[in-house]
């Protein structure tokens, strides 16, 4: 499991090979390791979950981080949920900036509704319960038009919409 720390570790080693490239990477990161920068630092992931540019150069640079760390999977960094996601995110935050790579991080509204979409309750709970909080939702009907506003497309599991009126009143 990569921690905070270990995240940035890894996400700087990746910028000093593409420094060393001539190329400069952009990084937008969603998922467990934006909590994990972001918003919680206890947090733990297994994978950094990101959209990024240029794709080939970052995969690659990415493959040579993970050669230099044996317990490291090659695909450590990937695109995988470059389909979930809605677009840009104008309130992310750039979390650090090197030379060889600026890594912004999705905003917690960006990321609840990822989160709620994806209604995994069982696991993600502590996380929405997180970026309810912070992004300052007044009413589980509020945060329920932003995602469907978001999302206008893709109804809202019941499972989730029960999970946020719960935290809702326990908050």
């Amino acid at each position: 499991m990569l921690g905070r720390d270990d995240i940035r570790q890894l996400l700087t080693e990746l910028g000093e090979e593409l420094a060393e490239e001539g190329t400069r990477g952009e990084l937008f990161v969603v998922g467990g390791a934006a909590m994990a920068l972001a918003f919680n630092t206890r947090r733990a992931t297994r994978d950094v979950d990101a959209v990024f540019e240029p794709k080939q150069v970052v995969y690659r640079a990415a493959r040579r981080v993970a050669d230099r760390h044996n317990d490291l999977p090659e695909d450590w960094l990937n695109d995988a949920v470059k389909g979930f996601l809605p677009g840009d995110d104008p309130d992310a935050s750039v979390l650090f900036d090197h030379p060889g790579v600026r890594v912004r991080v999705a905003s917690p509204r960006y990321l609840f509704t990822l989160k709620l979409l994806a209604s995994r309750v069982e696991r993600d709970t502590d996380d929405i319960s997180l970026l309810y909080r912070l992004s300052g939702f007044t009413s589980p009907a509020e945060a329920f038009d932003y995602v469907e506003h978001a999302y206008p497309h893709i109804p809202l599991a019941p499972r989730a919409r029960y999970l946020l009126e719960e935290l809702a009143t326990d908050s």
